[in-house]
């Protein structure tokens, strides 16, 4: 859940209301983005450069802004892909997130801890 700053909950108003100018916002290395895949990934089917798609699982919040919200679409590319080895040894997934469907809304709101 959002809310505002003071404490109420944000309204379709603090959706709407210009935020001035705008600044970039960046997520920092190391501040947790919590994704799930929307389809299966398997080493034996996978190839380099296909493209992934992910639901992002919780609000991604930075100094006080929602920049990414929750079940918004996140995409991201296969970096590396081997299938699965013999005598047992198994395959290997690499993937780079590349981009994530910015927030429309909160200009000044905060998650709800």
């Amino acid at each position: 859940m959002i809310t505002r700053e003071n404490g109420g909950r944000c309204t379709e108003e603090d959706y709407k209301q210009d935020p001035g100018p705008r600044q970039a916002l960046i997520v920092r290395q190391g501040q947790e983005v919590r994704l799930r895949l929307i389809r299966n990934l398997s080493s034996a089917h996978t190839r380099e450069d296909q493209i992934i798609h992910f639901e992002v699982l919780k609000d991604v919040v930075v100094e006080h802004r929602l920049i990414v919200a929750r079940r918004a679409l996140a995409s991201g590319t296969v970096t590396e892909a081997n299938p699965k080895r013999s005598m047992g040894r198994a395959g290997t997934v690499q993937v780079t997130i590349d981009s994530a469907r910015p927030s429309e809304w909160g200009q000044n709101c905060t998650p709800r801890h």
